[in-house]
């Protein structure tokens, strides 16, 4: 699983913080081993092989992107 999306506010009026969630869900059946996550832009503040997967802005990146991979 991978995303990659804007930091940018609706309307071109800046950008959201540092900070700022984004949250993904995380099927247990696609990883019943649990998964590993690389971060641009973020980092996780989910639990360690949430069904939630929780990432926290970090910085003021233009751009984020998460990847999702079974362990």
């Amino acid at each position: 699983m991978h995303f990659i999306w804007s930091t940018m506010r609706a309307g071109r009026s800046g950008r959201f913080g540092q900070g700022s969630l984004s949250t993904f869900a995380v099927a247990s059946i696609n990883y019943p081993k649990g998964y590993t996550v690389t971060i641009s832009g973020g980092r996780v503040v989910s639990a360690p092989n949430s069904s939630t997967l929780v990432v926290s802005q970090s910085g003021d990146p233009a751009t984020a992107s998460v990847t999702v991979a079974p362990r």
